[in-house]
């Protein structure tokens, strides 16, 4: 244990990656010391795809392995969710946020938007009017440049021009003022870099 919190502060996340199985190092690590860990290689400063995808599955072994924690806030699907996203694993990215949204109430606008935008992938697990009516309860909630730009994508996949137009509009409005979602992750304020 004391090698691997070494390496953790070192950063050393290629010597991790090569030494320790995702599910070891799962079973090795405390829950939030194990989700920092994998916030940390999912933001690694090479944006190495390969430490990505490590971390993702780390990420997994982490869910199965400290359950109860993990079942104690939503907010962990929605980061899982992210990090199948960042990997492109469509069906489970899907799956992770439809934990979430089930498990949050009320589910906050970030988490309707990105549940929302898997309208958009290989095989949309949702329909484009599902689509719309979640990116309108975010918009409902929270005006931000991420709901705007998905709605706005919507009208524009339905050839709805009135309504692309009207949102084009808004859109311009919220970049000016920088009008962004608030991220629903868990907190994540005890890791130093």
């Amino acid at each position: 244990m004391n090698k691997i919190s070494s390496l953790i502060l070192k950063n050393e996340w290629h010597t991790i990656v090569n030494q320790y199985q995702p599910k070891i190092l799962a079973e090795s690590l405390p829950f939030k010391e194990g989700r920092n860990l994998v916030y940390k290689m999912l933001f690694n400063e090479e944006r190495d795809d390969s430490l990505r995808d490590y971390a993702t599955e780390l990420l997994q072994e982490i869910r199965q392995t400290h359950f109860g924690e993990w079942s104690s806030d939503w907010k962990n699907d929605v980061f899982l969710g992210d990090a199948y996203y960042m990997t492109m694993k469509y069906d489970e990215r899907y799956e992770a946020y439809k934990r979430a949204y089930e498990k949050a109430t009320p589910p906050p606008p970030s988490l309707l938007i990105s549940l929302a935008g898997c309208y958009l992938l290989p095989k949309p697990p949702i329909t484009l009017d599902e689509a719309e009516n979640l990116a309108k309860k975010a918009l409902e909630k929270e005006l931000s440049i991420e709901g705007v730009v998905l709605l706005r994508g919507i009208y524009a996949e339905k050839k709805d021009q009135a309504k692309f137009d009207y949102w084009d509009k808004v859109l311009k409005e919220v970049e000016e003022k920088n009008i962004h979602t608030q991220d629903a992750w868990p907190d994540f304020s005890d890791i130093y870099c």
